[in-house]
């Protein structure tokens, strides 16, 4: 007997063990299981060959690289921050965006990569249907639609760089459905929760060293802004942490093992943070995405479950205690009530919500300037000299309204039509649900509650692209050790 086949004779009997576990702890199998790999490349003789080879656990691995580096941001923006007196350098305007930019540059040419290895491994495999599912049709629709809006209307400055405050320009658009949404779609359960993992993470150290530079302590942290960390608005810091309240806050209901303490732990800092941080919208948005997670736990067990009302009163608990407490310089909620007013009785109304009703409807009368633009939109940053100029500010306050400026009604629709069928595609499957898919479908929908108030930006939106990538369920995706019971 050959030492190759010797080695086939072993390596099969590992399968058949199911050698998942033991690969790791007996060394010996490592290395037949390393040399099998060795002999398998030299019979590569083709590229077709080649393909077949790349185990769908490298691919996932991959993927997982990709969709966590927007991650990275963070800390690296944070290193800058302490470092900010020290080096001059560094004293830029908005430098986040430079941090984002040089992310998505690796992210953008790694991720197309990954993308073509995957398509053509699938080729070869006859697997289109785990390649690309309805979601991702309507989506690359719609960044067809991007990129002929944007050659109707000219590649000008604000497509191909962005606004200098944002430096949002179509690359980023695209990104956002292509790379971060695409690739945390093809993500399985095991990978969905790490990439959960590192989020919760990097914005738990965020929090901490915000409530560390907040109390004055002594080192090198400083925010121009308080409770707003490295973001340069306190709504920009609100979206982020509506989704990690919404995340931290569904696990923790459900998660029974050494990570309900981090869950819970991670929920009650952000959700302490997002009072503090005082961006009202984003605290509905928490507040309706629990609402919507009760809805969610009816819908799969035909029953209410009392553990997503517990989470729901003791949200509202930290609310009075803070308001009693005064910790929030104002009262929202009666701030609200004057709006509504002002807006029924048309007294005052272009300031009511902090002047976004001012913004819509300067925005849609715009749009009426010239009935063509609801179809075709006025190009990415095409309203923000009009509307700085009336209102002294660039966008909308509006993501949907935004979509509609920016690339017309169809490019709204599409939108639309992609988010209801990754949450259809949740109801479709309810039953194989996992905590960690429903965790982010309760996150996105947060999201887009928040959204009703605030706009995309291009350090923000790619966590809610990688959320709602996260909440599509994989029909082959058997693995499923976390169902909701």
């Amino acid at each position: 007997m050959t030492v190759k086949q010797l080695l086939l004779m072993q390596i099969n009997q590992l399968k058949y063990l199911n050698y998942n576990n033991t690969i790791h702890t007996n060394p010996l199998m490592r290395v037949f299981f390393y040399l099998d790999g060795v002999y398998m490349l030299k019979e590569v003789n083709n590229f077709k060959d080649f393909m077949h080879m790349i185990d769908e656990k490298v691919i996932q691995k991959m993927l997982l690289i990709v969709v966590s580096m927007f991650s990275l941001t963070i800390p690296i923006q944070l290193i800058k921050t302490m470092s900010f007196d020290e080096f001059p350098i560094l004293t830029i305007y908005n430098p986040y965006n430079y941090t984002v930019d040089m992310i998505n540059r690796m992210v953008f040419t790694l991720g197309l990569f990954i993308l073509m290895i995957i398509f053509i491994k699938r080729y070869y495999e006859h697997e289109f249907q785990f390649m690309i599912d309805k979601t991702m049709i309507i989506f690359l629709i719609l960044c067809l639609w991007i990129v002929l809006i944007s050659m109707y209307h000219g590649f000008n400055d604000y497509v191909l760089d962005g606004q200098y405050y944002r430096n949002e320009n179509i690359i980023c658009f695209l990104m956002y459905f292509l790379i971060y949404y695409y690739c945390a779609s093809m993500l399985k359960k095991e990978y969905k929760k790490m990439v959960i993992h590192i989020l919760l993470v990097v914005f738990d150290i965020l929090a901490f060293l915000v409530f560390y530079a907040q109390f004055q302590l002594p080192g090198y942290i400083h925010f121009e802004i308080p409770y707003c960390g490295i973001f340069y608005n306190i709504n920009h810091y609100g979206y982020c942490l509506t989704l990690v309240c919404l995340l931290s806050g569904v696990l923790v209901c459900f998660d029974n093992s050494k990570y309900k303490i981090f869950y819970f732990m991670t929920f009650l800092l952000h959700f302490i943070m997002l009072l503090l941080n005082n961006t009202f919208g984003c605290y509905l948005a928490v507040m309706g995405g629990l609402v919507f997670y009760s809805i969610v736990l009816f819908i799969i067990n035909h029953r209410i479950d009392k553990r997503g009302i517990l989470i729901i009163l003791f949200s509202l608990f930290l609310t009075m205690v803070f308001y009693s407490t005064r910790f929030i310089p104002t009262n929202n909620f009666e701030t609200l009530g004057n709006d509504v007013e002002k807006i029924l009785t048309k007294e005052d109304a272009n300031h009511a919500g902090s002047g976004r009703w001012k913004l819509w409807t300067y925005s849609i009368e715009t749009l009426n300037e010239k009935p063509e633009r609801w179809l075709l939109g006025m190009g990415i940053e095409g309203i923000s000299d009009q509307l700085n100029s009336e209102c002294q500010i660039d966008r909308p306050h509006n993501e949907f309204l935004q979509y509609i400026i920016f690339f017309g009604i169809p490019g709204l629709l599409l939108y639309i039509a992609g988010i209801i069928s990754v949450f259809l595609n949740g109801l479709k499957h309810k039953k194989k649900l996992d905590i960690y898919t429903i965790a982010c479908i309760v996150a996105a929908f947060g999201y887009l509650f928040s959204s009703f108030f605030g706009n995309t930006m291009a350090y923000t939106t790619p966590f809610f692209f990688i959320i709602l990538g996260l909440s599509y369920y994989q029909e082959n995706d058997c693995n499923n050790n976390y169902k909701v019971v």
